[in-house]
């Protein structure tokens, strides 16, 4: 009974180790290492780092930005048809 107290109490530390590693909440992890064990501790080592998130999110925002603004500007091709002066 001891040994796997101690080893989810491990796996919390080295969950802790691992997300402090990638820039993520470390009190997170170690809650879910105290809480998950082994499964905490995989989670920890598979999540992304938040570098990478930050990244991602990053240019998935600059890709919005970019088709709205095509959205407002009308192309001169495919765009509004000409303003012509009432006859």
């Amino acid at each position: 009974m001891i040994v796997l107290v101690l080893l989810w109490v491990v796996c919390a530390g080295f969950a802790g180790v691992i997300a402090h590693n990638k820039g993520r909440s470390v009190g997170g992890f170690v809650i879910a290492g105290l809480l998950l064990g082994v499964v905490g501790l995989l989670w920890a080592a598979f999540a992304r780092s938040a570098d990478d998130f930050a990244r991602e999110r990053r240019e998935a925002l600059d890709d919005a930005r970019a088709e709205a603004l095509k959205r407002q500007r009308p192309s001169r091709l495919g765009g509004a048809p000409p303003m012509r002066w009432p006859e």
